[in-house]
């Protein structure tokens, strides 16, 4: 049930009494947007275990021992209203302005998500360590100490804060689900106790350059690095169970390690200067794939991955038949999404053959190009691969699947002749 820009009167109230003294008891109360509520005084003779407030001003205390989930956002809170809610579970009071919690309001509290109240003051939350859930995404934190006391914590997300020192966190050794996005995190090495970790995401740390302490880690199945500007991911060949993995924007990296991770099911890695996919033909589980923004040529690993649904492949260096071949081959995936990329000059360049050229230059006879479309035919002699070159930036030779640049031919008369 949802009330709306509505101003409740006396008579109103007591004909919603009426009303959900009829429900159901997990029945739940929603009230969006009322900036004109006065009193929630009439909850606490019904039934409903679940109340969530969205954009509500002047709450009064709710004083429904009943209630095993309450949600207040957006409603310009400093404290929590309401006294002591023996039953309450889970408690949700994002983007207020809460300064402090009473503890001892909530003695059975489980989750607890106080995101985006950027002036509180967390010192209170030692006196709950029955919390196994906590949330406290973009709250200003500097220091966490006081996580020392919370041992119970299975599920902990502090992203979007100023952390950098987070040592705190070797003690709380029964954590299964793990965000620190956004942070400032200097290293890992805290993590190397937690035996029990199943999910991490360290995406968007940029001075975070080795994920050796992972390497330990053998519970893990979902990993989040985005962002971090990591060289080489050599700690993951251990972690067999990973099943999701998103490494997308870390342009150095080496993905050799990748083929380790038979389990994968889930994989990001745009804007990672890939050139080879090839140890990507044996990840026979893979369903999901993003590996937009980079510098594919060759999309024959994809072909023995029978299962994928999912295929992103915008902005790369592919030839349209490479990619219909593909379509037909990958029946089950619902999914394609395919946009050349226009090369310059010095990208083509840059590019590196996938294999070495076995055959002498000489035998070099055909040129293909125009946007990455390798359709067109064009012989050529001694001087018109300049002239060719000076006109189409994108341009490359192809011969039997394999590719040079045209730089590479312009230093090698031989092909000219």
């Amino acid at each position: 049930m949802k009330l709306s820009e509505m101003k409740l009167s006396e008579y109103e109230q007591k004909m919603l009494q009426l009303y959900w003294n009829t429900l159901n008891e997990d029945q739940t109360l929603n009230i969006f947007n009322n900036p004109n509520l006065i009193t929630l005084s009439f909850i606490n003779h019904l039934k409903v275990k679940q109340l969530q407030l969205f954009q509500c001003k002047n709450v009064i205390p709710v004083l429904n021992s009943d209630l095993k989930e309450l949600e207040i956002e957006q409603c310009d809170l400093q404290t929590i209203p309401g006294f002591k809610l023996n039953e309450l579970e889970v408690l949700k009071a994002k983007n207020n302005n809460i300064l402090t919690i009473n503890g001892s309001q909530f003695p059975k509290l489980k989750e607890l998500d106080l995101s985006y109240n950027k002036n509180f003051s967390f010192a209170e939350l030692q006196f709950m360590n029955q919390i196994q859930k906590l949330t406290l995404r973009e709250c200003n934190i500097y220091d966490t100490n006081v996580l020392h006391y919370l041992d119970n914590l299975t599920e902990l997300d502090l992203s979007q804060n100023k952390l950098y020192n987070i040592q705190v966190l070797q003690y709380l050794t029964f954590l299964t689900k793990l965000r620190l996005s956004r942070c400032r995190i200097l290293n890992l090495e805290c993590l190397t106790h937690l035996f029990f970790l199943t999910e991490l995401d360290i995406s968007f740390n940029k001075s975070v350059d080795d994920i050796t302490p992972l390497s330990k880690l053998s519970k893990l199945t979902k990993i989040n690095m985005a962002w971090c500007g990591l060289k080489h991911i050599y700690a993951l060949r251990n972690l067999t169970c990973v099943k999701e993995l998103n490494i997308s924007g870390n342009s150095e990296i080496d993905i050799t390690p990748i083929q380790y991770l038979k389990q994968l099911v889930e994989i990001k890695a745009s804007n990672c200067s890939i050139l080879d996919l090839s140890v990507f033909q044996v990840l026979v589980n893979l369903e999901y794939v993003d590996v937009s923004q980079n510098q594919i040529l060759s999309i024959e690993p994809f072909k023995p991955l029978k299962n994928l649904i999912y295929l992103n492949l915008d902005s790369n260096y592919i030839s349209s038949n490479y990619f219909d071949s593909l379509k037909d081959q990958l029946y089950n995936c619902s999914f394609f999404n395919f946009s050349q990329k226009q090369a310059t000059r010095k990208q083509i360049n840059n590019i590196i053959m996938f294999q070495k050229i076995n055959r002498p230059p000489t035998l070099f006879r055909k040129l293909y190009y125009s946007r990455n479309i390798l359709t067109e035919q064009l012989s050529f002699g001694k001087n018109t691969v300049s002239s060719l070159l000076q006109q189409q930036d994108n341009s490359q030779i192809t011969f039997s699947n394999k590719i040079v640049s045209l730089f590479e031919l312009l230093n090698n008369q031989e092909v000219c002749q």
